[in-house]
């Protein structure tokens, strides 16, 4: 991968057609492979992803929702498409769910805030199977909601597991067909641990496999989590920490820790079928890029420093502690999978800004081989996508959300 052209992109980001087929046969400079190891088909891909074709999305959106209109959607969260173009849309802040026509108009509003049937506290994610059937996860009340098609709720069950005699709540529940859910909790962390603070309070990610009812099926899988910074007065975010990947569509699932280019995609009792892996992707993380993300954290808590000098400079001193900071930067940040099968990947990125997707995203096909790079727009990142249709969330200059739906175009005049 593009070692300087990434780091470029990354530090600017902290400051604000057909499928291969066969074996070793090249797209451009891209090689692809594949061979079987025990019934699992591993995709080996090497190259530079610059080399791939760039495509771009159109310049005008078939569909906005406005946040300066009504709803006046607030805080945009879980994006899904229905097959009719319809579009459901959760609000984070209010709480709401609400499905929109393809025009961009209110159909229905399916639930807001609250604790009985069809409503909600924290809608954390949100899948459409095959009809339209739409699973909708909330992790404060641990359960799952199911709509129909035209937004009538069907019924609501509980979730909520024990793996070695620790019981928590699940992060999310997905949706992998109308027999199948996916749930996913994070593994406590040992409190016991020996290592001084500020340290990693590292974590794995468990998978658990359910049948319609919620029920488990088998004995759950487990990776690499994510890790956020344990310091003597509190805990915080690690700006270099992976980033964890699930991704549900049309009975498939992809998942990875994203420390390396290696994507599992798995059937829906979770056994591989087939392991994606670019070689020399990651990149080592820099003194000069550990100093950049100082110097923009160090701006960004400054009008905090006054009232609380010693907290701030415990945080900066522990989020750029060495105990905490990686050797190297994590491969991928967010991944998502299309009905058809088709991966958007992107590029790990050490940000906490959400609005600089520009330059991040390749697609692989269905069986794991590249097709493109993909350009979008600024201030914007990816929701949900369905076919050639590509759900985003835009920020205007008055930090105003809204949702614009584009059409991918497979040229660009680049």
């Amino acid at each position: 991968m593009p070692i300087s052209s990434r780091t470029a992109t990354v530090l600017a980001a902290l400051a604000g057609l057909a499928a291969c087929s066969g074996g070793a046969e090249p797209r451009n400079a891209i090689q692809v492979s594949e061979s079987d190891s025990a019934g699992v088909t591993m995709v080996t891909i090497s190259g530079d992803v610059s080399d791939l074709p760039l495509w771009r999305l159109a310049d005008l959106p078939d569909l906005e929702i406005s946040g300066a209109a009504a709803p006046y959607l607030s805080s945009i969260g879980e994006v899904a498409f229905l097959s009719d173009g319809t579009v459901l849309v959760v609000d984070n802040q209010s709480d709401e769910l609400r499905l929109f026509d393809a025009t961009g108009s209110v159909k229905r509003l399916l639930g807001g805030a609250g604790q009985g049937p069809g409503e909600f506290q924290q809608l954390t994610t949100l899948t459409v199977t095959a009809g339209d059937t739409a699973y909708a996860y909330d992790r404060r009340l641990q359960r799952v909601s199911i709509f129909e098609p035209d937004g009538e709720l069907v019924r609501t069950f509980p979730v909520s597991y024990e793996d070695g005699g620790y019981n928590t709540r699940a992060n999310g529940v997905w949706a992998v067909d109308s027999e199948h859910l996916l749930l996913h909790r994070s593994s406590p962390y040992d409190s016991a641990s020996s290592v001084p603070r500020p340290r990693r309070d590292q974590r794995d990610v468990v998978l658990f496999a359910l049948d319609g009812a919620g029920h488990v099926r088998k004995s759950p899988i487990r990776f690499t989590g994510g890790y956020s910074v344990d310091f003597d007065t509190g805990d915080g975010r690690a700006l270099f920490s992976n980033r964890p990947f699930i991704a549900v569509s049309s009975g498939r699932i992809v998942h990875g820790p994203a420390v390396d280019y290696d994507l599992t995609v798995s059937s829906p009792n979770l056994q591989p079928v087939r392991i994606v892996r670019w070689s020399d992707w990651r990149e080592p993380l820099t003194e000069e890029a550990i100093q950049a993300a100082r110097t923009l954290v160090e701006a960004s808590l400054e009008e905090f420093r006054a009232a609380r000098p010693v907290l701030i400079k415990t945080i900066i001193e522990s989020t750029f502690s060495p105990n905490v900071l990686p050797s190297f930067l994590p491969a991928l940040g967010k991944v998502v999978l299309d009905e058809n099968g088709r991966l958007w990947v992107s590029a790990f990125r050490p940000t906490t800004d959400l609005w600089n997707e520009a330059e991040a995203w390749h697609i692989l096909d269905q069986n794991g081989h590249p097709l493109a790079r993909v350009r979008l727009p600024t201030n914007a990142r990816i929701a949900a996508v369905r076919e050639d249709r590509v759900a985003l969330i835009m920020r205007d200059s008055l930090e105003v959300e809204h949702l614009r739906v584009f059409r991918l175009l497979e040229t660009s005049p680049d």
